[in-house]
């Protein structure tokens, strides 16, 4: 692969989840999901996709930072991306496409804020971190 320099070249790499396209390059993103105590909920979904809707590959995840009041799944799985309406792949949230789901379970008898990270690493490369701080009521 060839890279081109003009000025400061930053390669990009999209992930999606919840509307929010980034960067390689920018600073974890901060989540704020709410959950039901006693169940678990889907907090987010992350996939990287191509303008024509097929998946650059997989994405691996890992869990940087446990939660301390309850527990995270990471599991590959399809959903619908949600793509800003001006972005080429906006047309690929109409489908269901295959990603990474994050699941959240409070502790029983659990309400209150936690707080956990993830770390996405992309098909190409580039990794992404995103902080939950999830509230449970």
């Amino acid at each position: 692969m060839r890279e081109i320099r003009l000025g400061l070249f930053v390669p990009v790499v999209f992930l999606t989840m919840s509307g929010f396209a980034l960067a390689q390059s920018q600073p974890p993103v901060t989540m704020t999901p709410v959950v039901s105590a006693g169940k678990m909920r889907q907090v987010g979904f992350f996939t990287s996709l191509n303008p024509d809707c097929s998946t650059t590959g997989d994405i691996d995840a890992r869990l940087t930072q446990q939660p301390r009041e309850g527990a995270v799944e990471l599991e590959q799985g399809t959903g619908f991306p949600v793509y800003p309406e001006r972005n080429p792949r906006a047309m690929c949230n109409t489908r269901q496409v295959q990603g990474i789901r994050v699941k959240y379970t409070p502790k029983d008898g659990f309400i209150g804020k936690d707080v956990f990270e993830v770390e996405f690493l992309t098909p190409a490369g580039s990794d992404v971190t995103w902080k939950y701080s999830v509230t449970v009521k």
